[in-house]
C-alpha cells in the first residue's frame, strides 16, 4: 500500500474542514491576503500555509483543538522535511521497539510477526495489525493491550484483553524455520499473568518468551525458576519442561495450580489429587500441567573450586612467609 504525501494529506484534512464549516475559498483566501489559485494549491497538497496563515485559517473556520492539533503537527513535520504520512500507531511501534534495542528481525522473531509486516506496521499510516499481533506486541512492549488500541488509526476495537485473547490463529506459530520444533522458554515469575480461562499455555509462551530452543517435541514449552520457587535453595536455577494434556497417571510430576500458586506435585489415584513433593498430605488441584523433564542448573562446583583454591593460596602464602627473627619477636 503506498503512502501518502504529507502535504496531500493536510490539504484533504483542510478541504474537509472548510467544508464542514461551510466557508467559501474565497472568503479565506481574503483572509489570507492570497490568491484564489494559491488556496487551490493548498487544498491540493501542491502548497503549504506558514504557521501564522494556520492560525487565521483555524481562527475562521472555529476549528476545536484536536483539529487544530492534528492541523499544526502536519504543517510542523511537513515544514521539517517530512514527507512521509504517519500514524500515531506507526510512531509507537516504532518508538517501543527502538525503546528495548530491539532490531525489525528481532521483534519478528520475539513476536511471531513476519519482518515485513512489522515494516509495514511501522510505516503505512492504512495498515493495522490483527488482534492476535496486537496482543503479542503488547506484551514485548510490556503494555496493556488497550493502551495499543487508543493509537490505533480509524478502527474501534472493543478494549479488552481477554475478547482479543479468545481470537486463535489456525496454526501455532513457529518463528524461523517452520519444519523444525522449536520450544518457547518462559520465566516462571511471568506465568502469574496466565489465565488459563482464555489462553493456551502454548500461545501465552510464545508471547512471553525469553528465548527459544530447537529440537524436541511439538506443544512443550519451556520454564526457567529460581530453586527457591520450589523450595530449594536459590543457588540452583530449576528448568522444566511442560505441556497441557487431559491425560491423568498415577505417579506423573504435575505442575499444579493449588489455592492459586503453582506446586509441584505427584500425582495421585483419583483424577486432579495430588500430593506436593516433599509432603504426604493429599490434596486437590484446580489444574494442572505434565512435567515432561525436569532439572537442575548452578555453579556450584565452579564455587566450591575458587574456595579450594584460595584456600590453598592462602596456606601457600603462610608456609613461604619467612619466620620472624627471635631478636625481632622480642
Amino acid at each position: 500500500m503506498s503512502i501518502s504525501n504529507l502535504k496531500q494529506h493536510f490539504g484533504k484534512l483542510l478541504k474537509e474542514h472548510i467544508k464542514n464549516a461551510q466557508v467559501r475559498q474565497l472568503d479565506l483566501a481574503e483572509a489570507l491576503d492570497l490568491s484564489p489559485s494559491a488556496v487551490s494549491q493548498i487544498i491540493s497538497g501542491r502548497m503549504s500555509p506558514n504557521l501564522k496563515q494556520l492560525d487565521i485559517i483555524m481562527q475562521l473556520l472555529a476549528l476545536d483543538r484536536s483539529a487544530c492539533a492534528e492541523l499544526r503537527d502536519c504543517l510542523t513535520r511537513i515544514r521539517s522535511g517530512d514527507e512521509e504520512l504517519r500514524s500515531p500507531l506507526n510512531d509507537f511501534i516504532k518508538s517501543a521497539r527502538t525503546k528495548q534495542g530491539l532490531t525489525l528481525e528481532q521483534l519478528a522473531l520475539m513476536s511471531g510477526i513476519p519482518e515485513e509486516n512489522l515494516q509495514m506496521l511501522e510505516s503505512c499510516v492504512n495498515v493495522q495489525p490483527t488482534p492476535y499481533e496486537a496482543v503479542r506486541l503488547a506484551a514485548i512492549f510490556n503494555c496493556n493491550v488497550g493502551e495499543l488500541w487508543q493509537v490505533i488509526p480509524d478502527r474501534t476495537y472493543e478494549r479488552n484483553d481477554i475478547a482479543v485473547l479468545r481470537e486463535r490463529s489456525s496454526t501455532t506459530y513457529q518463528p524461523g524455520d517452520p519444519s523444525a520444533i522449536k520450544t518457547p522458554v518462559v520465566k516462571f515469575s511471568d506465568l502469574k499473568n496466565y489465565d488459563r480461562h482464555n489462553d493456551s499455555l502454548l500461545d501465552f509462551a510464545w508471547r512471553h518468551m525469553v528465548e527459544y530452543r530447537t529440537g524436541g517435541q511439538a506443544g512443550i514449552v519451556g520454564i526457567k525458576a529460581p530453586g527457591v520457587e520450589f523450595g530449594w535453595s536459590d543457588l540452583y536455577e530449576v528448568e522444566l519442561e511442560v505441556a497441557e494434556t487431559s491425560q491423568w497417571m498415577p505417579g506423573m510430576t504435575v505442575l499444579c495450580s493449588l489455592d492459586g500458586e503453582l506446586v509441584l506435585a505427584r500425582a495421585c489415584s483419583e483424577y486432579r489429587q495430588v500430593a506436593v513433593v516433599g509432603e504426604d498430605e493429599e490434596l486437590f488441584c484446580q489444574w494442572y500441567w505434565l512435567v515432561n523433564a525436569f532439572k537442575f542448573n548452578s555453579d556450584l562446583w565452579s564455587a566450591i573450586n575458587q574456595q579450594r583454591s584460595s584456600r590453598k593460596t592462602v596456606r601457600n602464602a603462610a608456609v613461604l612467609r619467612p619466620a620472624k627473627k627471635e631478636s625481632d619477636q622480642q
